[in-house]
Parts: structure tokens; sequence; C-alpha cells
């Protein structure tokens, strides 16, 4: 059984798809940018059982416009909120690309808070920070604007 809830965090409201299992520790599902939860769908019948978590990232999906400035670490912090509202200690992490990067700022901050991390298309390499690369950025980010 499914259920949809939006859930207050620091970026504001999140959110969260819940499958209901007892099988195991939950599994958490970030998506990449310009995706949604629904990138998921296609795996969901391969952890039948596993309570799983699938997150709208902020500006996506079904989560709302969020606070501004925001970074991967506010994004990390978001999940942990996440895990506090519904009473999760532990979970294991599937994330793509940005859904990867915040799994991996949330190991960093939490450790404790993560059984396993799975990375698909995920970079480990700091961004360059030249200014081609801020205006490529932020670019897209008044393109997703556009798009709400």
């Amino acid at each position: 059984m499914s259920f949809k809830y939006q859930v207050k965090t620091c970026v504001g409201k999140t959110a969260v798809q819940i499958i209901h299992g007892v099988l195991g520790t939950p599994l958490f599902f970030l998506h990449g940018l310009y995706l949604s939860r629904h990138m998921w769908d296609h795996l969901l019948d391969s952890f039948e059982g596993r309570p799983m978590y699938l997150i709208d990232m902020p500006y996506h999906g079904a989560s709302q416009r969020v606070k501004e400035p925001w970074d991967l670490n506010d994004c990390a912090r978001m999940v942990a909120e996440v895990m506090d509202h519904f009473g999760i200690e532990e979970m294991v992490g599937v994330g793509h690309s940005w859904g990867g990067m915040t799994l991996l700022r949330m190991a960093r901050q939490w450790p404790e808070r993560l059984a396993g991390i799975g990375l698909c298309n995920t970079p480990f390499k700091a961004a360059d920070k030249g200014m081609a690369h801020r205006l490529f950025w932020r670019h897209r980010l008044m393109l997703l604007r556009s798009l709400y």
C-alpha cells in the first residue's frame, strides 16, 4: 500500500511517497536533476516487502518551492528531517546524480543513519567553480524556476 505525504523540512514542504513493507531496513530513493520520484517506479517491484520512501527533491515533482538560498548540505538535512518525521533511525539510500551527492553529504554528516548507499551516475570530484560554471548553473536554475 502506498501513501503520499508533504513533510515540512528546512527547504520547504517535501513530497514523500511511502510504500509500506516490513522486511529489512527502509530504502530511501532520491532522484537526479529535472526528474522526480517516479524515475524509480520501474524498480519498485524488485523490492517488494521492503519499506520504501521515495522523495521528490526541492523544486521537483510534488515538492513545494524552497527557501533560498539552499545547497546540497540543506538537501542532506532535508532527508534527515524526513527520517525524523517518520521515526526512522537508519536507512539504505539509493541516489541518482543529485540524489547521490545528497546521500554522500548525509554520510559525512550523519554516518550512523546510513546502513548503506547505492549511487547511480554520481560525481565524486568537486565541480570547477569558475565564472562559466556559475553562469551555466544559474541558467539551469532559472530554467527550472520558469517551469513552475
